[in-house]
């Protein structure tokens, strides 16, 4: 689960720095996957289906209170020779072992020099994930998406966002407003995020691969811009570009 987050933390912030294509997302997120199963095949999986060595416990178990001095050891070693010792003796030995393990803990007993040095790398990737939320104005969920969907047709993040105020195409929004033919068509985008030094219109008319720019014009309001395209003939696409 650590190494879960730090990878979807980690790629979030390395598309929007680079904006790896499709294909580069999904080799990251095979080779993660690749990795993951290997490693619960390796630490999880395997010692699941192992016989702990009670001898091997005994000795962990002891090392988390030096002043056990072998008690549960001796009592492993020889509960399988218990008919060969008095029985005075192996009570004794016995009852040694049960009182020294009744004041230890077996979880600390359990080895976890990989939990902290995990923990720590979480941390110090949650704390940079966060130093880079706070100076950037990008939106994380369509980066997630692109990170957990590396196929899908998402656009990568930007800086700006705009939206269209003004469309006399749409008409009021619920069916498409007819224009005559040769009518000019004008455009008011508002930034609602960012500060574009520049916005960009590339009008590709119906049937054809050609785009041609255009360059939005800004109005009295910093955050208003318009585009006014004249005399269209045909039913056309818009593209938009904002400096990102």
């Amino acid at each position: 689960s650590v190494a879960a987050v730090c990878y979807v933390l980690a790629a979030i912030m390395l598309d929007q720095w680079f904006e790896f294509s499709g294909t580069v997302r999904l080799l990251f997120l095979l080779r993660f996957v690749v990795v993951s199963a290997a490693f619960l095949v390796r630490w999880v999986i395997l010692p699941s289906l192992r016989k702990v060595n009670p001898l091997f416990a005994a000795r962990q178990v002891e090392a988390v209170d030096p002043k056990m001095k072998n008690s549960v050891t001796s009592y492993v070693e020889l509960v399988d020779r218990r008919g060969e010792i008095p029985d005075p003796i192996f009570r004794t030995i016995e009852s040694k072992a049960a009182s020294d393990l009744a004041r230890v803990k077996i979880e600390d007993a359990i080895q976890s020099k990989h939990v902290l040095p995990a923990l720590y790398l979480l941390a110090a990737v949650i704390v940079i994930f966060c130093a880079y939320s706070f100076f950037t104005t990008k939106s994380f969920a369509s980066s997630f998406q692109r990170v957990l969907l590396p196929l899908a047709d998402i656009a990568p993040p930007t800086a700006t966002r705009l939206r269209f105020l003004f469309d006399p195409g749409l008409g009021d929004g619920s069916e498409p407003a007819p224009l005559a033919a040769g009518s000019a068509v004008t455009i008011k985008a508002g930034v609602v995020r960012g500060h574009p030094n520049q916005i960009k219109g590339y009008v590709r008319a119906e049937g054809s691969d050609y785009e041609e720019p255009h360059d939005f014009q800004p109005t009295r309001l910093a955050t208003e811009f318009t585009l006014t395209l004249p005399q269209r003939q045909k039913n056309f696409v818009l593209r938009v570009e904002a400096d990102d």
